[in-house]
């Protein structure tokens, strides 16, 4: 981990509405900085209107983070953008952490509050429709700078500036960029994923997709159709 991480800004939405294939849909994508602290809870941020906790909440999907470092690399990509923190959705914008610095499992204290890490962010519909570039959904998940979420182990306040004071390291050292390539290659090493399917912090939504790919993976090994070693 690299030395002083922190918050650069706590961000949170209200409820709006955005047209999308001729229908009106809510959403909490339009975050903005928020300066005062706000209580980090089981299911996100005080304040904070997620529509969709199946897909973007939930206790394993409660806090997004996501790196100020990135912001250069889309004002640079999309120079007609106006990239604000929170441009995102990022409950969290921060710095002096990255995708490679990161791994599912570890946790950190944020001001009163204990969040772990859980999985990487796929993004849906929305940020596109946020960002109003064609493709542009495809272009963030190519990128690799896709933000972790985390889950709260133990809720409190928190604010902008605080540190990232980590706690404990998750199982197996899988990193969430070694997690967003796990996703993006088809042949990636299968001890690795499979490293990852075992860390009790991933979603089980994510480890049902690595071990189905495994299974997949060890019958092309074998296509006479016997198992392989375990």
């Amino acid at each position: 981990m690299r030395p002083m991480a922190r918050t650069v800004s706590l961000n949170a939405a209200a409820p709006e509405t955005l047209s999308w294939r001729g229908r009106n849909i809510r959403t909490g994508i339009f975050k903005e900085p928020v300066a005062e602290r706000r209580i980090a809870g089981r299911y996100g941020i005080s304040g904070d209107h997620v529509q969709d906790r199946r897909m973007h909440g939930g206790e394993e999907q409660a806090v997004y983070a996501y790196p100020s470092e990135h912001y250069r690399y889309w004002r640079e990509t999309y120079p007609g953008l106006v990239l604000n923190w929170g441009a995102f959705g990022e409950n969290l914008t921060t710095a002096g952490l990255l995708e490679q610095d990161v791994h599912v499992g570890d946790r950190f204290r944020l001001g009163e509050s204990e969040l772990e890490v859980s999985t990487l962010r796929i993004p849906c519909f929305k940020l596109g429709r946020r960002m109003g570039q064609p493709g542009f959904v495809r272009a963030f998940l190519a990128s690799g700078r896709c933000g972790w979420y985390l889950r709260v182990v133990c809720g409190g306040e928190i604010g902008p500036d605080d540190r990232w004071e980590q706690v404990s390291s998750g199982p197996g050292q899988v990193s969430i960029a070694e997690l967003v390539a796990m996703f993006r290659d088809p042949g990636f090493d299968p001890a690795r994923m499979a490293a990852a399917a075992r860390v009790p912090a991933l979603p089980d939504s994510w480890r049902e997709q690595l071990v189905s790919r495994l299974a997949r993976m060890n019958m092309d090994r074998n296509p006479g159709g016997r198992r392989g070693p375990a």
